[in-house]
């Protein structure tokens, strides 16, 4: 199980009706939510409380999360022009990112995201919310909408051009790199989250050749 895939959960959970508009149907907001429809919400979301209110170390990294430290970090990332260019694209193109985001900002209790104009405890039970959150997700299913949308879908074509491109690598390589960042996958790593498949699968999804 990796970290990554309770990210694509909780984007699907936070993931809303679109206020942004777009000049194409369909759009790109239609090609996400043929990946994210696959994702069995209501179970996520009560494996999610379940661990918050009974599980100490899920408490504890939720705890982290909300914390000045990742605050810092999530603005570092969402203060980029690359960050800032594709939120513009993804409204432009039918996605309300900025209330995607900003629904998992103020869970977080962190700051909310405009458009443009501690050491945590050892023990394992944080890996069996990992677990459980992956025992739901259609994983294969998702990877095959993804495919497709990329073979079919001009608009997720240029989407998905846009994240995994040169710069927008080189931007993910210069976090990567914060000590912040190296301090929260050592952490992750001790509750036993298997960091570096995860970032083996997010390269393998972008077409990243690691070095």
């Amino acid at each position: 199980m990796n970290f990554l895939i309770v990210f694509v959960a909780v984007f699907a959970v936070a993931y809303g009706d679109a206020n942004c508009t777009s000049s194409t149907k369909p759009n790109l907001e239609d090609d996400i939510k043929a990946i994210t429809k696959l994702i069995p919400v209501s179970k996520i979301k009560a494996i999610a409380l379940k661990y918050i209110a009974n599980d100490a170390e899920v408490q504890a990294v939720v705890k982290y999360m909300k914390g000045s430290e990742f605050a810092a970090l999530v603005k570092a990332v969402n203060d980029e022009k690359l960050v800032k260019d594709l939120y513009t694209f993804l409204c432009s193109n039918g996605v309300d990112i900025y209330k995607d985001v900003n629904t998992v900002n103020k869970l977080l209790e962190l700051p909310e995201v405009q458009p443009q104009g501690r050491v945590l405890p050892a023990a394992r039970t944080f890996r069996g919310f990992l677990d459980e959150v992956e025992a739901e997700l259609p994983l294969g299913d998702m990877k095959k909408v993804f495919e497709q949308k990329k073979a079919t879908s001009a608009v997720f074509k240029a989407f998905f051009d846009k994240i995994s491109g040169s710069e927008f690598r080189a931007m993910v390589d210069k976090f990567w790199a914060l000590k912040t960042v190296q301090d929260i996958k050592t952490k992750l790593e001790a509750l036993g989250a298997d960091v570096d498949k995860a970032v083996k699968l997010l390269k393998n999804l972008l077409g990243w050749v690691s070095n």
